[in-house]
């Protein structure tokens, strides 16, 4: 595992985890989140760049900080150099996210990485994978799944076109269900490789799954020799055993998240499909809104869901039959009728009516949320 890596704008705990598994690894910023821009070292000496920014930060004006306003701290290390990482064979992987509201600054905040394509705010909770499996991508199949990915996604990714002459291979990763491209991947002529993921559930265990299981098929690592590493201790083992079983679990459950987040969204979109199919439906709950917009006749047309509900099944009675709600139902006609001379009518500006309290229009609110619910239940 002694490929140099660079992590740029990465989280600390990522650092100390890498550290701790053996990495060859410097840490720098690009500036967007700090302001200041900090290279460890020369980037073509590198083998991979990490690139995981949060926020691009705001200047003291509450502008987003641009290019020329961060502050260079090693000029003699040039973000520029990536180009010549790129041409000798170097693997950038960088974690798109939504850093900025403005859609020049997201960009900036990523452009600098050589032949990036643009990058457009999208809000995306349904995500499919590229059937990589069997095809020349098939190395990245341990950080390409629906099960890693946080939704809804941010970004989506505007594929160049026409495709610049510097780029040999290119191929999405993800799409959303309108087939816009939300993971990318490009090599250039030299094998070069960058590789765009969405944001992860947690971008630091797909991090280390690429470095770990990735990275060695693509640079061909050998196992090391040495038997002390070789050798496996009963306690090592049990740990590894350990984290297997943690790991096992951890993906079916959020297989099993996702599974139902997907399930709950459908359910969502086919509710609303059959009450707005249903007349008395949308009748009753545009009465509710007229209420609610109108205070001052609120009862009015609180009384009116009661009497859409009365015609829907022909009588007083059979409408209670059908949703209950007895008592609430009284409660709303009797104040109702207390409170105007005329309750067929809608009153007049400035016709007389009782006043009612804070706490009755309250209550009548609530009773006639009961009352349509209820109605809404028969329809599923």
């Amino acid at each position: 595992m002694r490929f140099p890596i660079l992590l740029l704008d990465c989280s600390k705990n990522l650092e100390k985890r890498l550290l701790k598994l053996g990495f060859d690894i410097e840490t720098g910023t690009v500036g967007y989140c700090t302001g200041k821009r900090s290279l460890p070292s020369q980037v073509y000496e590198k083998d991979i760049i990490i690139y995981n920014p949060s926020n691009v930060i705001k200047n003291d004006k509450d502008d987003y900080v641009t290019p020329v306003e961060i502050d260079n701290l090693t000029p003699e290390y040039k973000l520029s150099d990536t180009v010549a990482f790129l041409q000798r064979g170097g693997i950038v992987l960088a974690i798109v996210k939504k850093v900025a509201d403005e859609w020049q600054t997201q960009n900036q905040a990523y452009n600098w990485i050589p032949l990036a394509p643009s990058l457009d705010p999208t809000k995306d909770s349904l995500v499919v994978p590229a059937r990589i499996k069997g095809t020349y991508l098939d190395f990245l199949i341990p950080v390409v799944s629906k099960y890693l990915v946080k939704t809804p996604v941010g970004e989506r990714i505007i594929e160049a076109q026409p495709r610049n002459i510097a780029i040999r291979l290119a191929s999405p990763l993800y799409f959303n269900i309108k087939s816009d491209i939300l993971g990318y991947y490009y090599e250039n002529f030299n094998s070069g490789k960058v590789i765009l993921l969405p944001e992860n559930q947690s971008n630091d265990d797909v991090i280390v799954t690429f470095l770990k299981r990735v990275i060695p098929k693509l640079l061909e690592v050998q196992p090391q020799t040495n038997l002390v590493d070789t050798y496996k201790s009963p306690q090592e083992l049990g740990a590894e055993k350990k984290v297997q079983t943690a790991e096992e679990k951890l993906e079916e459950h959020n297989k099993k998240l996702t599974e139902s987040q997907d399930e709950l969204n459908q359910a969502k979109v086919n509710k609303v499909s059959v009450i707005k199919k249903d007349e008395t439906a949308v009748l009753i709950l545009n009465y509710f809104d007229v209420a609610i917009d109108q205070e001052e006749i609120s009862l009015f047309y609180l009384y009116k869901i009661t009497e859409a509900l009365q015609k829907k099944y022909g009588s007083e009675k059979e409408a209670k039959s059908k949703i209950g709600c007895n008592s609430e139902w009284k409660y709303i006609r009797k104040l109702a009728n207390t409170s105007y001379a005329d309750i067929r009518h809608a009153p007049s500006p400035g016709e007389k009516i009782k006043d009612w309290t804070e706490e009755e229009i309250k209550e009548a609110y609530s009773k006639s949320t009961k009352i349509i619910h209820s109605y809404l239940n028969t329809l599923f």
